[in-house]
């Protein structure tokens, strides 16, 4: 899996990828994951990414074992640095969405589901992610990019 620069930008991960498992969600929810996540739109090893964030390497490397086990983060190239080897991993996709079906039946005219909706923060981003979801389609049809579901 040895690899150069120009192997990467052939694997450009897809624009968004929709996480329809609810133990793929926690994982991807957990701080600091979703920081991990955004930054390894780009691939990187765990120790440059732990300089980017202001993380311990240690720590660090365990969350993107995490995230490579629910299978939103892989590996794009193992390249031998100072006697070892070391990774080099990039997100899955460019942006990750949460399928409303995590939430199970809901109803936003029921103050109890309006509730629930609001404490997970999905108020603002049910009006984003329609948006969203259409611009995705839209620039996918015209630029040809990723679309895939998990």
């Amino acid at each position: 899996m040895e690899g150069t620069a120009s192997e990467h930008e052939e694997a450009a991960p897809p624009f968004v990828e929709i996480i329809r498992d609810a133990a793929t969600a926690a994982a991807a929810l957990k701080p600091p994951r979703p920081a991990i996540l955004a930054a390894l739109r780009q691939p990187a090893s765990a120790s440059a990414l732990a300089q980017r964030l202001g993380l311990p390497r240690q720590r660090l490397s365990h969350h993107i074992r995490e995230l490579e086990n629910v299978g939103l983060v892989r590996p794009v190239e193992r390249r031998r640095r100072r006697g070892c080897v070391e990774l080099v991993v990039q997100a899955t996709a460019r942006r990750y969405l949460l399928s409303p079906d995590l939430l199970g039946e809901t109803d936003p005219q029921e103050p109890e589901d309006l509730l629930r909706l609001g404490r997970l923060g999905w108020l603002p981003l049910a009006a984003i992610a329609g948006q969203a979801i259409s611009e995705t389609l839209e620039v996918d049809g015209k630029l040809g990019l990723g679309y895939t579901r998990r």
